[in-house]
């Protein structure tokens, strides 16, 4: 799908793209008494962009121009915008890992 047809709510959403930005992580203290790092990446298709929340290992794998794939995640509306989540049963998968950090 591409990234300009996301629209809030919408479930078992599948994208592609480049990583054009990768945040700083952070720490955030989950329900469980858990504590998982999190950050946030911007994902690019030729229709437009939309940041994505990447939680805990898969943040070291992230690197800006890397092409990735994204499956089976869900969007949800945060802070009036619209914003691409993995869930639990969300994949990633790193098609092209740029060198350029």
């Amino acid at each position: 799908m591409r990234i300009s047809e996301l629209q809030n709510d919408q479930k078992n959403v599948n994208i592609g793209g480049v990583v054009t930005y990768v945040g700083q992580s952070r720490d955030v203290s989950l329900k469980s008494g858990s504590v998982e790092k999190v950050t946030t990446i911007t994902v690019q298709d030729d229709s437009g962009s939309i940041p994505v929340n990447i939680w805990g290992s898969m943040i070291e794998k992230i690197k800006i121009n890397s092409e990735i794939r994204l499956e089976k995640g869900y969007i949800n509306e945060f802070r009036n915008q619209i914003q691409f989540n993995l869930g639990y049963y969300g994949k990633l998968f790193i098609l092209l890992n740029s060198n350029t950090e």
